[in-house]
């Protein structure tokens, strides 16, 4: 699998519907790109751009529609895993939020370079990026192990 997700059409969109979320960023670094250059590199319909106010709307819906999403929020240290229902999100002072009891976010997405909706493994997430190409949020829907994404 090593060059191929580049290389060859053929093998990309194999090799992109076979990446386990959880080997992307080994997959990334072994090829010495950043997740935003990988995220343009991709095979036709495994990623699709969106606008960086687009994260307001997500948060806004999963907040209404009562859908439980899982965040994942770091720096090159940790990374914050949340998973569950969100309720209250308001946009305060160039800021979006997340201010549930048990889950504070804090976007400053005027800050977002740029979004993607990304499609591997059977797994779509929504990833934000700042003007520097780093990965600010990934945004998943909750699913249960061997089980497939719930459409929501």
């Amino acid at each position: 699998m090593r060059a191929f997700w580049i290389r060859d059409d053929l093998y990309q969109n194999n090799a992109w519907q076979d990446i386990d979320v959880h080997q992307f960023n080994r997959i990334v670094s072994e090829f010495k790109l950043t997740r935003d250059q990988a995220m343009r590199l991709a095979p036709n319909g495994m990623t699709t751009r969106v606008t960086p106010p687009a994260v307001r709307y997500l948060l806004e819906g999963a907040a209404k529609g009562g859908v439980a999403i899982m965040a994942f929020i770091g720096n090159g240290a940790v990374t914050q895993i949340y998973s569950g229902k969100i309720d209250k999100v308001a946009a305060i002072e160039g800021w979006f939020n997340v201010l549930d009891p048990d889950f504070s976010l804090h976007l400053r997405d005027s800050a977002f370079r740029s979004g993607f909706v990304v499609r591997r493994a059977g797994i779509t997430s929504v990833e934000f990026y700042d003007d520097r190409g780093d990965l600010v949020v990934t945004l998943f829907g909750v699913r249960a192990p061997g089980k497939p994404q719930p459409k929501a």
